[in-house]
């Protein structure tokens, strides 16, 4: 996928390091985990609302985050994942890294 410079600019800190790289600036608004949420519609009525008010306030930094998550998600196919490489992946990962299950993620992510 190749994403506008643009996008890829706003990745970066003001000192031209990767975000990660730098310890100085960090997007600090909501968690980039919400915003993911946000993009594929899966948070509850409430928390939606929380971030299109904050979206809605002229954050540009925030609006750029889901303007490229709505970019990849575009470009994202669809795809059923058979449950036993979901309960794999579950046991890979530890289960204070995993958010609590809400109903219908199971099904609806799969």
């Amino acid at each position: 996928m190749v994403v506008d410079s643009m996008t890829i600019s706003t990745w970066k800190t003001s000192d031209g390091l990767p975000r990660e790289a730098s310890k100085t600036r960090e997007m600090s608004d909501f968690e980039m985990t919400q915003w993911v949420d946000f993009v594929r519609g899966l948070p509850p009525p409430t928390e939606s609302e929380n971030l299109q008010r904050h979206l809605d306030k002229d954050c540009r930094e925030c609006a750029a985050v889901v303007q490229f998550l709505n970019k990849v998600v575009a470009a994202t196919p669809r795809v059923t994942v058979p449950d036993e490489l979901v309960q794999a992946a579950l046991r890979v990962f530890p289960a204070h890294l995993r958010t609590a299950e809400r109903p219908g993620d199971a099904e609806e992510n799969r």
